[in-house]
């Protein structure tokens, strides 16, 4: 696979930057449509022809998973990352338009964090609960951010970059992350709830996640315990918690997001396992 780098930037960069490997399930179309104060970097892992409607300011293919993609682009080009302020790292299955993207990027600089994501609702995979939307906030300092669409200081990503071991493919990398900058983390790391997104289930990109196509289960987080005991990691211990949490003032916004997650999110939930048992049903009946 031709590993060459192919820019599409003219002008000068803007800040920020999203990165991401992309696949054949890739939302990475929904990151284009509207203004945006963010270049995008696509690295594409899978053997497609390329990335549709799209015009990623630099594009690369690569096999490997998100991480080790980014330490190679990192490593190979640091000059182009040395021109922004922070780097959305985030899977390719993440779907949220530029202008939601714009407000994370700002609320990251303006409160000076150093880690940040936006909150997971609950009409896709909450692998923790400190990463769902909590609705009576703004945001949440938290003691973790996950793996899967973290922003990152570009300081801290260039400090990162030189510790993460590559051998490590998705599971345990936030807390390698959460490790290394444990000093003053308390006002550093936090989730967004005024910025929500889908984490897709497995069953929405073909009853299979990408990442176990290059390392089961098993085998991923086998491979961080030898991380950990390598790099005397134990801020796992103490598992994802909140430490501040700064509520949202404006009770008729609080008011709607109760009501969306009441009512309008259970209810998608709800249409969706019908047309799944429609589907499986009439489509599938001997599956």
């Amino acid at each position: 696979m031709d590993e060459s780098l192919i820019r599409n930037r003219a002008g000068s960069p803007r800040p920020f930057l999203v990165f991401s490997s992309v696949g054949d399930y890739s939302k990475a179309d929904t990151w284009f449509a509207g203004r945006r104060n963010y270049d995008v970097w696509l690295t594409q892992y899978s053997d497609g022809s390329g990335v549709s409607k799209t015009s990623p300011e630099y594009f690369n293919r690569r096999k490997g998973s998100k991480w080790q993609n980014l330490k190679f682009a990192m490593d190979t080009w640091p000059e182009i990352f040395d021109q922004y302020l922070a780097v959305w790292v985030t899977d390719d299955d993440i779907a949220l338009p530029p202008r939601q993207i714009n407000r994370l990027f700002r609320f990251h600089t303006k409160l000076g964090l150093w880690v940040s994501q936006p909150a997971f609702n609950r009409l896709g995979r909450v692998s923790l609960k400190v990463t769902e939307e909590d609705a009576l906030c703004r945001l949440r300092y938290t003691n973790y951010v996950e793996v899967t669409c973290p922003m990152v200081e570009i300081n801290i990503l260039k400090e990162f970059n030189k510790v993460y071991d590559p051998r490590l493919v998705g599971y345990g990398i936030d807390w390698c992350l959460m490790h290394h900058i444990n000093e003053g983390i308390d006002d550093k790391v936090a989730i967004f709830d005024c910025i929500r997104c889908t984490n897709p289930k497995e069953s929405t990109k073909g009853g299979i996640r990408e990442i176990r196509r290059l390392q089961s289960d098993e085998q991923r987080r086998a491979m961080f315990e030898t991380v950990k005991r390598e790099q005397n990691i134990t801020i796992d211990r103490q598992g994802a918690r909140n430490l501040r949490k700064v509520r949202e003032k404006n009770p008729f916004v609080v008011g709607f997001r109760v009501f969306r997650q009441l009512f309008w999110d259970k209810a998608t939930r709800k249409l969706r396992w019908q047309y799944k048992q429609y589907i499986d049903r009439y489509f599938h009946p001997h599956a």
